[in-house]
């Protein structure tokens, strides 16, 4: 879309967003939808793909239903913030910068120390040994999930992909370092395939989870997931050449995204090639096979049709 094309401030970008949401409304919150509105959905959102949102620490490059990337400056990146709602996160560190931090806390442990680091130690070089409870510095390949409400959380200082039940930001701020003033726009938008190659183009390194004070490598169920929960999945996956793979056509939105190689999807009454970079949007109910010639890296993020269409606070 032309009004996408160039760089505009997050406000306006969004409330287009929400706009283009509503309109397909009906056909995003159940499969019960003529075969035709879901085939012309998934064209509409598939050639409208990533929405660039500026702010002052970085940019998040997001499709509508939750799957967004992140380039964010050193040292610099998200609040120290929760969900109240139904926002479930999980994030894949694409590369890690100068000043990386992931920070995971529950309450009490963010008010036992977490505060009072973020506040006086953030961004003061040298203390990288001194990190609070629930904080780690981040390698390559690492994955870690925020899989409840209430869980204090923050990265700072890398590429990464997220998994989330929303595109918005839909937080409370427990601490902000952030300026909140409208950052200068870029003249152009990066594409997402260079933040897609700016780091990790395999699957997901290693798999850490909070236990104690600290934290430790979990074994999930494939080595791809990303985030799964009752409400939300995403993981990243390589396929097959010459073979079918078939998207269960369930009650969710699921997002495509094309890391590395070449896809071709198969809907009902079409076929088209999505190249890295590129995505496909499937609504709930419609069936999908993708295939492949090359072994093909794709990353993706499944979230319920009432999430889809869920009105979250931004």
């Amino acid at each position: 879309m032309r009004f996408l094309a160039r760089p505009r401030p997050y406000r306006e970008v969004e409330d287009l967003e929400q706009a283009l949401l509503s309109l397909w409304r009906d056909v995003l919150g159940g499969p019960a939808n003529d075969l035709g509105d879901l085939e012309a959905c998934s064209a509409f959102f598939s050639r409208v793909g990533f929405f660039h949102k500026y702010k002052t620490y970085g940019v998040k490059v997001a499709l509508p239903f939750g799957y967004s990337l992140f380039d964010l400056a050193p040292g610099r990146g998200f609040s120290f913030q929760v969900h109240e709602e139904p926002k479930l996160e999980g994030f894949h560190v694409l590369r890690p910068k100068t000043g990386a931090f992931l920070y995971v806390a529950d309450l009490d442990e963010w008010e036992s120390g977490g505060r009072a680091w973020a506040k006086t130690r953030l961004g003061r070089p040298g203390d990288e040994g001194r990190l609070p409870t629930g904080g780690l510095v981040p390698l390559e390949g690492d994955v870690a999930s925020v899989s409840e409400t209430n869980i204090v959380h923050t990265v700072l200082g890398c590429v990464l992909e997220e998994y989330a039940s929303c595109s918005v930001d839909s937080v409370v701020r427990l601490h902000d370092q952030n300026d909140r003033s409208d950052p200068s726009l870029p003249h152009r938008h990066r594409p997402p395939v260079e933040l897609l190659r700016a780091g990790s183009t395999r699957l997901p390194r290693r798999h850490l989870a909070r236990c104690g004070d600290g934290w430790v490598r979990r074994n999930p169920p494939w080595h791809g997931e990303v985030l799964e929960t009752a409400q939300v999945r995403g993981w990243r996956e390589v396929l097959r050449p010459g073979a079918a793979h078939a998207l269960v056509p369930g009650p969710h939105v699921t997002s495509v995204v094309v890391v590395t190689g070449r896809v071709s999807v198969s809907l009902s009454r079409s076929l088209l090639t999505r190249a890295p970079g590129e995505v496909v949007i499937v609504p709930p109910g419609l069936p999908v096979t993708l295939a492949c010639d090359v072994p093909t890296t794709v990353s993706v993020h499944q979230v319920p049709s009432d999430l889809a269409t869920y009105a979250w606070s931004r």
